[in-house]
């Protein structure tokens, strides 16, 4: 992976995730770090732990924090040159591509969020066979949530066309959470302040 040099809006850090994504459409400051840190760190009950494979959050605190701090003090580019060292030395770790693709949608950059996600995914196909197969699923779900995720905000900065596109990439991603692990969708739609009723299938993005 390369790292890119753009400029962003301040960073807005400190907020939480529920905060963050309830706030008026033409409203929203820039994710906070610890809100997309949730993407990853809150993936699914085995996304980050197993013993198939450590993660960068089981190999050490150090890294996240790093990568949170530069990313709270706005140094977008420090942060991703951090992601791709790791990403060299486990290119078979799908992680980091959904971590730098949170870095992104700190940024505002949907596309290049979007292209990492399609990455991590490749990443995933080629090495599921590395994880228990019972993990499989969730984890696929896991990666499908950031997709939902990444959308549901590019949706709510976006306008006219390009906000349609972005809603049905939402609804798209999120019905694939859904057939995939039950509890990961569960997630995904409280964290967008949706949570279903039962029997309730919604899945569009407000």
């Amino acid at each position: 992976m390369t790292p890119a040099t753009i400029h962003s809006p301040k960073q807005s850090p400190g907020q939480s995730p529920k905060q963050f994504m309830s706030r008026p459409k033409r409203a929203l400051a820039p994710l906070a770090l610890r809100a997309a840190l949730v993407l990853i760190l809150g993936l699914c009950p085995c996304a980050c732990s197993g013993a198939a494979r450590q993660t960068p959050a089981d190999r050490g605190a150090g890294y996240l924090n790093q990568v949170d701090a530069f990313v709270e003090q706005g140094r977008y580019t420090a942060a991703l040159a951090l992601i791709d060292e790791r990403a060299r030395l486990e290119s078979d770790n799908y992680e980091h591509y959904l971590l730098r693709s949170t870095v992104f949608t700190a940024m505002h950059r949907d596309d290049l969020a979007l292209a990492d996600l399609d990455a991590a995914l490749a990443v995933f196909v080629r090495t599921k066979r590395n994880f228990p197969p019972k993990e499989q699923n969730p984890r696929l779900a896991g990666i499908h949530k950031n997709y939902a995720l990444a959308c549901y905000l590019a949706e709510r900065r976006a306008e006219g066309e390009a906000a349609q596109k972005y809603r049905e990439l939402f609804t798209a991603h999120a019905a694939l959470v859904k057939s995939l692990d039950q509890p990961t969708y569960l997630d995904l739609m409280t964290m967008i302040g949706q949570t279903p009723q039962p029997g309730q299938d919604d899945t569009g993005a407000q």
